[in-house]
């Protein structure tokens, strides 16, 4: 599937995407497929947890973000902007520590909330 090429599932997607994802794979599509996969996936998830969750519930994710040829993708803002479209307000992100993978990376926790009715 990757190595066919994978696209953004819908029109949020292909926005918030768009501007990283010819960074995160110059020489070739295989890790833009991946990126764009993993992120119509979180999307899906997003949907469902959304379903399950009550007029206040608060969500923490811990992501780390990434780095592809240098190029950074900033997984937790892009995590809490696919809950926004659910329903779910970004309350903060709280950077943990720093990977040792590369430089610049780190792990954060996103917090989240939804206040309804």
């Amino acid at each position: 599937m990757l190595a066919e090429g994978v696209q953004p599932q819908n029109a949020f997607l292909t926005e918030l995407l768009s501007p990283y994802r010819s960074a995160v794979s110059p020489g070739g599509s295989l890790m833009e497929s991946y990126v764009v996969k993993y992120f119509n996936d979180m999307y899906d998830h997003a949907e469902q947890v959304a379903t399950v969750c009550s007029s206040n519930a608060r969500l923490a994710y811990v992501i780390g973000n990434s780095k592809f040829y240098g190029n950074p993708l900033p997984s937790d803002e892009f995590l809490a902007e696919i809950f926004k479209q659910f329903g779910f307000r970004l309350d903060a992100i709280e950077r943990m520590r720093r990977r040792q993978s590369k430089s610049g990376l780190h792990e954060a926790v996103v917090l989240m909330s939804r206040n309804e009715g």
